[in-house]
């Protein structure tokens, strides 16, 4: 059943990426802006894919959300700066 979430939800964060890279296009986002955005996207999910097929197998994934929440915090404090230049 893990394998199969993870495959099935891999598939569904590469259309969805897809998906999202095709809007920003057609609204002529800045292409820097569109390969990091629908990056940044990708990963995401595949994160949340990857934690819901270790959790199928049985493995407690809280403490593991709690430490990649603060990393993710981290890494948009620290982006905040970069993105600002975007307007």
């Amino acid at each position: 059943m893990a394998l199969a979430i993870f495959v099935i939800g891999k598939w569904i964060a590469v259309i969805l990426r897809n998906l999202i890279k095709k809007t920003f296009e057609s609204r002529q986002v800045d292409p820097a802006l569109v390969s990091f955005g629908t990056n940044i996207i990708y990963y995401v999910l595949l994160i949340a894919v990857i934690l819901a097929a270790v959790q199928q197998l049985g493995f407690q994934t809280t403490s593991l959300v709690a430490v990649l929440g603060a990393a993710a915090l981290a890494v948009g404090l620290a982006l905040g700066g970069a993105l600002s230049n975007f307007d």
